[in-house]
This record gives structure tokens, sequence and C-alpha cells, in this order.
């Protein structure tokens, strides 16, 4: 059901949101938004009004929303995007299960981190897992699909629910064609496996070429699969040969590796740059010390001018002095 409620907290997993006649149900991170939601705090606010649809009542009636199900404008019930949001299997097939490992094209309709839903016409969502969606390792399904992108995925396994996993690695994606036409690459769950083998073991007749092969995305760059049985010739690498090692020491092991070689001439640049770096320092705190010094000596200088200019004046009041004493005693002298 369908409801409009009001954000009651924000947790850093989700949102509480309270519906009236009810309680608080909880909105997860994941159930935010169809793009992926790095902090709650940017989809939602305390106080503010949504719509929220239920998908699940859980023991001790724990009740589980979705905003994401919901057009926030409208409050009508978007296309459930998966298995877990529906409230029944059914309630998101527009037809029956499309035909085990035929290729289809359809849309890439959310992303989440363990792969992305791919909405295929006349049926509904299913699964790429992240094993399947490169030939390589992938951390993050952000990184190689889009929510809206166009993609060339093949069925690979029908299982309970009427849930379809789906695989996009072993699609052509520029041509759809369907690169596992053997349908080897792909082990079914309940078969002995997880649901994937990885690269498949290489058999007498199979050939492939890598760099067609890294095209389609069909072969991982760290593990390469050749022909087997193929004639393939070394080729001599660019790079010139280095320099024969130093040796140290006597006896085994006395030619330094090349490993240990290039450690030292990356440590003995290390310290002669250091060097440098302190006889920089050292020369700008000598020329500092200088102009400190050559300051000082200035100022002394001068304050030595000065006093000498003090006394002379002084000496010369003296002078005067006496000179006008001298004068009066004389004037003295002549009128008796």
């Amino acid at each position: 059901s369908i409801h409009r409620g009001t954000v009651a907290r924000i947790q850093p997993f989700g949102a509480f949101v309270r519906i009236d006649n009810y309680a608080d149900g909880l909105v997860h991170i994941s159930q935010l938004r169809d793009e992926r939601v790095e902090s709650v705090a940017d989809a939602v606010r305390e106080g503010e009004y949504v719509w929220v649809v239920v998908t699940d009542i859980k023991e001790g009636n724990k009740v589980s929303l979705s905003m994401r199900l919901v057009d926030q404008e409208t409050g009508e019930l978007k296309e459930p995007l998966n298995d877990v949001d529906a409230a029944t299997p059914s309630a998101r097939r527009t037809g029956e299960l499309p035909q085990l490992y035929s290729v289809h094209k359809g849309t890439v309709a959310r992303i989440q981190n363990f792969g992305a839903f791919v909405r295929i016409d006349n049926y509904g969502d299913g699964l790429v897992h992240v094993s399947q969606l490169c030939a390589y390792r992938v951390e993050d399904p952000n990184d190689v699909v889009d929510v809206g992108q166009k993609v060339y995925v093949k069925v690979v396994e029908h299982r309970e629910m009427d849930k379809v996993s789906l695989s996009m690695k072993v699609v052509d994606q520029a041509t759809g064609e369907d690169l596992d036409p053997a349908n080897r690459d792909y082990q079914a769950r309940g078969e002995g496996g997880g649901g994937r083998r990885g690269n498949a073991p290489i058999r007498a007749g199979d050939e492939v070429d890598p760099v067609e092969a890294m095209r389609k995305g069909t072969a991982d760059p760290r593990n390469q699969r050749f022909a087997s049985g193929g004639d393939y010739e070394l080729v001599e690498d660019d790079e010139p040969a280095p320099p024969p090692a130093e040796p140290i020491g006597r006896g085994r092991g006395a030619t330094m590796p090349a490993w240990m070689q290039t450690l030292k001439d990356d440590v003995g640049k290390d310290l002669r740059r250091k060097e440098k770096k302190r006889e920089r320092k050292e020369a700008k705190k000598r020329r500092k010390k200088e102009k400190k010094a050559a300051k000082k000596a200035k100022k002394r200088e001068k304050k030595s001018k000065k006093e000498k200019k003090s006394k002379k004046r002084k000496r010369d009041s003296s002078a005067d002095a006496r000179k006008e004493k001298k004068s009066k005693k004389e004037r003295y002298a002549d009128a008796d």
C-alpha cells in the first residue's frame, strides 16, 4: 500500500518515516532513490513529506518502506525493479519467462553493489551479477554500466520465484553476438557451483584472438586464452637489456639482484637530494646570519658616530663657558 508520511529521523543506514495512524517504518538507504546514495541527509531531511510504499512487514511488526518505487510528485507506484521490491513475483511480470540461453537487448534499470538490474521488453527485470558484467574482476558496477544504458544480455539461469539471472560478458556488446553458444562459461546454481566458473578451461580446438577477445569483453587481461597447439614465437623485448648487476660480497649471492640495484639507485638519489636540500638550508642560514651581523655592525657604527658628535658638542660647550668666564674676570679687573 502507498502512504504519505513525514521523515521522523535520519540514520546512517536509512530514514524512518512516520505514517499517520500507524508508526514509523524504515526506508533503507538503498530504497531512497534509483541512483546510489552516499549519505541519507543528501536525499531527505527531517520533517519532509514523502510518498512511500510498504514492501515488507517483518517479525515484530517492523515495516520496510520504499521511496524510489513511488513517484514523489504524483504518489503513483512505479514499476517494481526487482523481486525484492515486489510483493509477489507476478506483480512485475509482463509476459512469460524469457527462453533460457536467449540473447536480448535491455536497459539498465538500477545498479547495486552486487550487480545491475536490466529491464527486458515484454518481460521485466533480471539481475546481471557483478561477476557477469565483464570477464575481469569488477569492484564497482558503476564503473562498467550506467542507469539507462542499452546493453545486450543472455539469459543464463531460471531461478526460484521466477527470478532470472543474466550475463553481459558472454555477449558481444557491439553486435549482440553470443560468445558462448555452447553455454560453458556459466554454471547454474544447484549444479555444483555458485553461479560462475570464471574462464572456461582450454579445450582442443579452442582459438581465441586475444585482441578480439578484449574488444568483445570476453578475455581477462590478466589471464588471456590462446589457441591450443598454435605456433607462437617469442617476441624480443624492445627495451635494452639492463647492465650487469654490481657484485657484492664473496661466494654465493655475490651478485646484487636487479631489484636491489634499483633500490640502491633510488636510495642514492634520495640521499643526494636530501644532502643538496641540507646544503641549501645551511647556506640560507649563513646568509641570514651574515646579514644580521652586518646590520648590527652598521648600527654600532652609527651609534659610535652619534656618541662622538655628542662628546664634541659637550667639549665645545665647555670651552665656550671657560672663555666667557675668563672674559668676565678680565672685564672686572679693568674696572677696578
